[in-house]
Parts: C-alpha cells; sequence; structure tokens
C-alpha cells in the first residue's frame, strides 16, 4: 500500500484477484518484483486503481402522442413520429451531454449490453403502449447505466361518424323564401350521431365550423340553430375532441342543403257568371314536378292542377315538390 512497504517486502497484498480498494475513487498500489535466485528485487513500479462512478440516469415521464392516418388507420395504436430524443436532456440532467451519450432500445437485455439502440423518430412495434429502455453511457470511462425507462404510449383518434347531409326547406323567416338561406340549422342535434352508441357526449366536445382551418384549430365554433352563411349549400366541418387525451378528429364534414319552395302562380280574384258554372279554376303553366292540393273555405280538399267550382269563396292551393324534399308553398 505504501512505497515502503514495496521496498521493505511487508504486509503484501495477498487477494490480488478480488481486491477492494480503500482510498474512494482513485488508489495508487506499489510493485515489488523479486528475483527468486538472487534475491534482487525492484520496487520502483506504481500504478492507480481508478473507480469511475456510474452515469446516472433521471427518471422521466411518459411520451404520450395522439395516433395519427400515416399508417392508414387513426385507431391502430401505431404512429411513427416518437421523438426519442426529446427525453435526453432530461435523463441526463447535469451530466454532461458531450461526455455522456444516451441510446434506447427495445429490450432491457439490448439496453445493457448496448446493441440494437433505437433511431428517432421511432415508429412504436408494440400498439398503443411500449417500454423503451435507456442505456446511459460515459463516453470517456466506458462505464454505462442501462436499467431506466420509459412508455411510449399512443392515444386513438376519437371516432367521428358520417352523417347524412341536413336539409331543410327555405323559408321566410328572413323576409324572403327565395333566397337560400334559413336561421334554424339544428347542428347540435347530430352530436350524438356523429358520436356514435361507443362514444359519450360527456367525454368528448364536438364543435361545427365553417372552415377546414377552423376545425383543425378549434377556431370560431359555429353556435347552433345556425344560419347557414352560403346561399342554398354549405360544407360544415366538424371537430371532435377527446376531454381526456386532447386527441382531435377533424375528417368529417356534411352539407347543409336549402331546398327551394314551390314556384307557381294562380289569379288571385275571378268573377264568375251564374251562366258559366261550373267554373274551372287553374295553376297557370302548371309543373309536374309538383302536386298541388286545392282546399275550399268548407275544408274539402281535391288534387290536381284544376278544380271545378260551382259557388263563390275562397279557395286556396298548395303545392308539394315530388322530389323527395317534401317543400311546399301556398
Amino acid at each position: 500500500l505504501s512505497s515502503d512497504e514495496a521496498f521493505s517486502g511487508t504486509n503484501a497484498i495477498t487477494n490480488t484477484s478480488a481486491y477492494k480498494n480503500i482510498i474512494p475513487n482513485q488508489q495508487r498500489l506499489y510493485v515489488r518484483l523479486v528475483n527468486n535466485t538472487t534475491g534482487c528485487f525492484s520496487s520502483q513500479t506504481s500504478f492507480d486503481l481508478i473507480v469511475n462512478p456510474l452515469p446516472f440516469a433521471n427518471s422521466v415521464g411518459n411520451l404520450e402522442i395522439c395516433d395519427n392516418n400515416e399508417d392508414g388507420s387513426a385507431q391502430n395504436g401505431f404512429v411513427q413520429t416518437f421523438d426519442l430524443e426529446s427525453q435526453t436532456a432530461t435523463v441526463l440532467g447535469d451530466q454532461d451531454p458531450n461526455q455522456f451519450t444516451v441510446t434506447y432500445h427495445a429490450s432491457e437485455t439490448d439496453a445493457e449490453q448496448g446493441i440494437l439502440p433505437l433511431l428517432s423518430p421511432f415508429s412504436n412495434s408494440v400498439p398503443f403502449a411500449q417500454t423503451i429502455y435507456m442505456r446511459v453511457s460515459n463516453e470517456i470511462s466506458g462505464c454505462a447505466n442501462g436499467i431506466t425507462s420509459f412508455d411510449v404510449i399512443v392515444n386513438p383518434e376519437p371516432k367521428a361518424l358520417d352523417i347524412s347531409n341536413l336539409s331543410a326547406c327555405d323559408n321566410e323567416i328572413d323576409g324572403f323564401d327565395t333566397n337560400g338561406i334559413i336561421q334554424n340549422f339544428d347542428l347540435d342535434n347530430e352530436i350524438e350521431a356523429i358520436l356514435g352508441p361507443d362514444q359519450s357526449p360527456s367525454d368528448y366536445t364536438v364543435t361545427f365550423h365553417s372552415t377546414q382551418a377552423d376545425a383543425t384549430s378549434g377556431d370560431a365554433p359555429l353556435l347552433s340553430p345556425y344560419q347557414n352563411a352560403q346561399a342554398n349549400q354549405q360544407t360544415i366541418y366538424v371537430r371532435v375532441v377527446d376531454n381526456a387525451t386532447g386527441c382531435v378528429n377533424d375528417d368529417l364534414t356534411f352539407e347543409l342543403i336549402v331546398d327551394p319552395l314551390p314556384t307557381f302562380t294562380v289569379n288571385p280574384f275571378e268573377i264568375i257568371c251564374l251562366n258559366d258554372i261550373p267554373f274551372t279554376l287553374e295553376i297557370q303553366s302548371a309543373l309536374t314536378v309538383y302536386d298541388y292540393t286545392w282546399e275550399d273555405d268548407q275544408g274539402n280538399s281535391y288534387t290536381g292542377e284544376e278544380i271545378e267550382i260551382r259557388n263563390g269563396g275562397t279557395y286556396t292551393v298548395i303545392a308539394s315538390t315530388t322530389d323527395g324534399t317534401n317543400c311546399s308553398r301556398m
């Protein structure tokens, strides 16, 4: 343990194959070399035992990301964009990144052996949640610590089920019944159908937007009931947010369609002479795309493009579309 002991040959270390240093970090040992024949010796050699500390791996939080459509599905639990190296600074803490290296591995064995490091950006091979093991190594001493780990978690994108377009007949609430604008589209009534039976409205937030950019950012949500801003037909963009994960689905759209009312004319006033009875009331320039229903002031109904009358009075006619829109006008 000292140069004097090496010179005198006393207190020689005997457990040379499993020696435990008694001075931490760095300890000098002295060597005595003896010629067994002549008894001559040398005690001029020494060397140091150096104990390098293991690198320290600080614990890190899990990496969470929302699923996307890059692999064709936003619900399968796989993504290609995990930035593993975003954990490096936290893992190292105060350790010099120029001296210490962090590598990422798919198993604890790979981390301990320093083999098969994962590249970043990383695509998980286990759906939804996969454990990643980190190896911190000191490039100068070669010491390594490969035990710490964290999980990469893929949260599925919420579902947004296709719904039918919303159609309504034009009305005159705004003073015009031919401008393709109505005021009472009930957007909120569609939320349950958009979420479907497996997603509770209390767990998700559904908003409606007039542009794709607004649906993506969440800006300018539309209020319900909604007045369409584009006459006759307007595209509505849907944003569904998972309240727990913050994941967003902004892929769904549907149309607001304002169907026109029938257009037709009748003479509003007719004088009937007694010798002209029965008298025919008729639609002027009647169209086959409408059904016509007449009613007299006694509540009797008649169908057709014309009606024969025998008495004076008030007669009304309603034209209804036959193309499935079910719009009508008196």
